[in-house]
């Protein structure tokens, strides 16, 4: 890959409507979406496609429909299909039907890890099962680093009522460790895996104190964890089913990064790897054989930067930083502000010979 112009696309996924259990029409989910600025959004509501009507461009937000599967634990983000997969089924065989019908899938809230049944929590209960067993050599798989109700739901109790419900930021702290580490071994395996940040938006009404508050308005989700999708050309206007087509494959490959918007954007892409007269970037798998690689990452500004090769970390820097890279593995670049999870991206395969 020659140096090329590349375009990048915010978006957000995993958002539900009153087709399952959100709060918001799908129409109230578009009018959100354009108020933050995203350029694409995904809803997957609970075992239904009955929104997919509404799939296609909207003024300049790009609207995919998609589903959850979600029996009681294990739910599952089922992408580019056009069948509601049965929930009544082991784990394996509901992933294994996504692949088998050409589409994709991503692990939802895995660490959701206060398990109780009355709050609504719902955590990947084997972690062994991560993967189709009808792969290929081009399969990949999803895992949802992030999901920022589950991050509340773990935080809440640690802050007084009723702000629980109306700061975002006292209750939202990031991935955990335990799924960081799931993720970064799943790729060091030699699985082709990506990361997303999913929002989990309801929008639900909860009375506290004899006050209705919104937890939390779509519109302010939407300005949380947000998917950059780097692009080779624009999504066309034009074309919805093509336009989808591209974001379904960018998140497939992992061409995309994770920022928390609540701390600052992003729209540049932040760590690219110069090789000879090649640049590659998030996603990509350059071969270490031919020639010297680096990685070069660059925030625009102050941040602590932190570059991991298969978890390990092997550079830091504020706000940029550059290593020349010796050995095969999966490089993904993570960015702090002030100490709080801002940024991660997707890695950058290297290969060896």
């Amino acid at each position: 890959m020659t140096q090329q112009e590349r375009y990048v696309y915010p978006g957000a996924l995993h958002i539900h409507t009153t087709y399952s259990d959100g709060s918001g029409t799908v129409e109230e989910v578009i009018t959100a979406a354009h108020e933050a600025g995203l350029r694409w959004i995904m809803i997957t509501d609970h075992d239904t496609l009955d929104g997919r009507h509404y799939e296609g461009w909207h003024e300049d937000v790009l609207l995919l429909v998609n589903h959850e599967i979600t029996p009681l634990k294990n739910h599952f983000l089922a992408l580019e299909i056009d069948e509601v997969i049965d929930r009544q089924q082991p784990t394996q065989a509901f992933i294994d039907n996504v692949y088998g019908r050409g589409g994709f899938g991503i692990i939802a809230h895995p660490d959701d890890h206060l398990v109780n049944k009355d709050e609504g929590v719902h955590p990947w209960d084997d972690w062994a099962v991560n993967w189709p067993g009808n792969a290929t050599a081009e399969t990949s798989i999803g895992i949802e680093i992030w999901n920022m109700m589950a991050d509340w739901r773990s935080n809440r109790n640690r802050i007084q009522r009723p702000q629980h419900l109306t700061d975002l930021r006292a209750v939202s702290r990031g991935p955990t460790d335990a799924v960081m580490r799931w993720w970064d071994s799943l790729n060091a395996a030699g699985k082709r895996v990506f990361a997303i940040g999913g929002l989990d938006a309801h929008a639900f009404r909860l009375t506290y104190s004899g006050t209705e508050y919104t937890v939390f308005p779509y519109v302010e989700m939407f300005g949380t964890v947000t998917n950059y999708l780097i692009l080779n050309e624009p999504l066309p206007q034009d074309d919805s089913r093509a336009a989808c087509a591209l974001v379904h494959r960018a998140l497939r490959t992992g061409r995309s990064y994770i920022v928390n918007r609540m701390y600052g954007t992003q729209p540049a892409i932040p760590l690219l790897a110069p090789q000879n007269y090649n640049e590659w970037t998030i996603g990509d798998s350059p071969i270490l054989a031919a020639g010297p690689l680096a990685m070069v990452a660059d925030v625009g500004g102050a941040a602590d930067l932190r570059l991991l090769c298969n978890g390990e970390i092997v550079a830091q820097g504020n706000g940029s930083l550059e290593r020349a890279v010796d050995r095969p593995g999966a490089y993904r670049l993570e960015a702090y502000r002030e100490g709080l999870p801002w940024l991660y991206t997707n890695p950058i395969y290297v290969r060896g010979a």
